[in-house]
């Protein structure tokens, strides 16, 4: 059966059930038309019943019965012919293809781009074309933004709900008509992850960051190869440099020169005549517990022969209670270190 010919058999129900039962009309939740993330498809109604009690009454088709209790899964016995409808599954599958794709995938956005599109509550909100955008509850104008493409979301400047401007920050509520404002010179914030829910918004910004840090990067790495000139950028010159600009890391350095934070010296002999600071090196537990129980060892011998001599008056059997004495432990070797 056609998806419109479902459609039109699960609305001829609901005309010959509100023909017979009054209605409440707040209670009605058409999924029919505009199916859940999850492909979820049903017609909600609550009408009064005949003893005075209020009856909810879910309508829905073979097809969309199977999907809603085995979920995306039943989308695949239904390929074949394929409809419309498919089109909500095609669109989380590429969610998730998305955040996958990223250069660096995060396994808890992944986890929670599956768990916020299987199970969490939904709202619609509408382009200002009148076109339907599906999001989940909580969602803001930047993670809208994301949803209609990545370029308006990486371009963002602000948005207007219901005619009004409001901030990227803006949580939206269902039936809201959204607008989103871009300018060219606009650029993903690192603040913008505070303002994003869903997992395929939060995923693009960080690729934009990470793109944006490597390209400052990288002409911060230009400035100072053009600042030192025929020197050698080696290690030495580096370290020299990491501990005149008290940085530890040559990627913060570049990101730092690059970005403007770090200005290079008037002249580069301030960088070369820069002491170049060498940690000593530490050896780690092991090596020091090994070198401490040598020297134990080695020194064990002469401290048994001292400890004997101290204590060989104690041989008269005779005690001065009055005198001082100085105890030696014998048997006890300290050969490591806490």
């Amino acid at each position: 059966i056609p998806g419109w010919m479902r459609k039109k058999q699960c609305w001829d129900i609901y005309s010959a059930i509100t023909d017979i039962y009054k209605l409440r009309p707040d209670r009605i939740r058409d999924w029919v038309s505009h199916p859940k993330a999850n492909g979820y498809q049903a017609l909600h109604l609550t009408v009064m019943g005949p003893d005075g009690k209020w009856i909810e009454i879910q309508i829905r088709s073979r097809r969309m019965d199977d999907i809603a209790e085995k979920g995306f899964a039943a989308h695949w016995k239904y390929k074949e012919n394929r409809i419309e409808e498919d089109n909500e599954l095609d669109k989380w599958l590429k969610t998730i293809q998305e955040v996958l794709a990223n250069p660096n995938p995060n396994a808890i956005d992944f986890l929670d781009t599956v768990k916020m599109n299987l199970f969490a509550s939904e709202i619609f909100v509408f382009t200002p074309k009148g076109e339907i955008k599906t999001l989940p509850l909580g969602a803001t104008a930047l993670d809208f933004a994301y949803n209609i493409h990545t370029r308006i979301g990486d371009h963002c400047l602000g948005a207007k709900v219901n005619h009004t401007l409001v901030p990227l920050s803006q949580k939206l509520k269902s039936g809201d008509q959204v607008e989103i404002l871009t300018s060219q010179s606009q650029q993903p914030q690192p603040e913008w992850l505070n303002y994003v829910t869903t997992a395929k918004a939060r995923t693009k910004i960080e690729a934009a960051i990470r793109r944006q840090r490597r390209r400052i990067s990288e002409r911060g790495q230009k400035m100072l190869e053009e600042f030192v000139g025929e020197e050698q950028l080696d290690n030495t010159l580096y370290n020299k440099t990491l501990n005149y600009y008290k940085v530890e890391k040559r990627e913060d350095l570049h990101y730092g020169l690059g970005n403007g934070d770090l200005k290079l010296p008037d002249s580069r002999d301030k960088l070369l005549k820069q002491r170049e600071t060498v940690e000593p090196k530490q050896d780690n537990l092991f090596v020091r517990y090994m070198k401490q129980a040598m020297s134990g060892f080695k020194k064990a011998p002469e401290e048994s022969r001292s400890d004997i001599a101290v204590a060989s008056p104690a041989k008269t059997g005779e005690i001065d209670k009055k005198a001082i004495y100085k105890l030696h432990e014998v048997s006890f070797k300290k050969n490591f270190i806490v």
